[in-house]
């Protein structure tokens, strides 16, 4: 499967007619970016799972650079939304209704607010 920052976009759009618009990207994190402070186990399965939560984070900022550099390489609008540190809602399990029914407020809320969405996420990635 190709990377997309392998894709060439500008080219793309422009065989289909869309090179003359207003480009945009709009990303959508569905998790806070950062990871919490939890007091962590010296237990082996505690200990991976704390690493291998750090693990996808780390991947998820990875995968947003890179998606910045697309967006500036090929003169895209990037508008972000994330979901705010403030977020505490604590899952009790993988498909915990309560949960993702807060996790989804918190979205529709935040979605709704366009003072909620910020074009520079390279200051947020710092």
């Amino acid at each position: 499967m190709p990377n997309p920052v392998d894709l060439p976009m500008k080219r793309m759009l422009r065989d289909l007619g869309y090179a003359n618009r207003q480009n945009q990207i709009w990303l959508i994190q569905n998790k806070a970016l950062w990871p919490k402070y939890k007091a962590q186990s010296q237990k082996l399965l505690a200990l991976a799972g704390r690493t291998l939560d750090l693990l996808i984070k780390s991947q998820t900022l990875g995968d947003i650079a890179e998606i910045i550099a697309v967006a500036e390489r090929d003169g895209f609008e990037l508008t972000a939304l994330t979901i705010p540190e403030t977020f505490n809602v604590e899952r009790s399990d993988l498909f915990d209704p309560v949960y993702m029914t807060a996790l989804y407020n918190v979205g529709l809320r935040l979605g709704a607010d366009q003072r909620s969405w910020f074009r520079n996420l390279e200051n947020t990635l710092q």
